[in-house]
């Protein structure tokens, strides 16, 4: 049986997985010196470090070129 164009994408969609909901995530703790898993709980709010998202909030406008 021949798989159509259409059918055989959303097969590989799927296959992928979703996309992840941090993107860069690994990298951005490692620049930012934490542990991947503490920056998402932080991300996610179930820690709170106030410093931290600063600090990350200013790595990702200095990625995204905004001054």
């Amino acid at each position: 049986m021949k798989m159509t164009t259409a059918c055989a994408q959303l097969a590989v969609k799927k296959a992928r997985g979703p996309k992840p909901e941090f993107p860069g995530l690994n990298e951005d703790a490692a620049t930012l010196g934490v542990s991947r898993y503490f920056l998402w709980q932080v991300l996610k709010g179930h820690a709170t470090s106030a410093p931290l998202l600063e600090r990350y909030r200013r790595l990702k406008e200095s990625k995204a070129g905004v001054s």
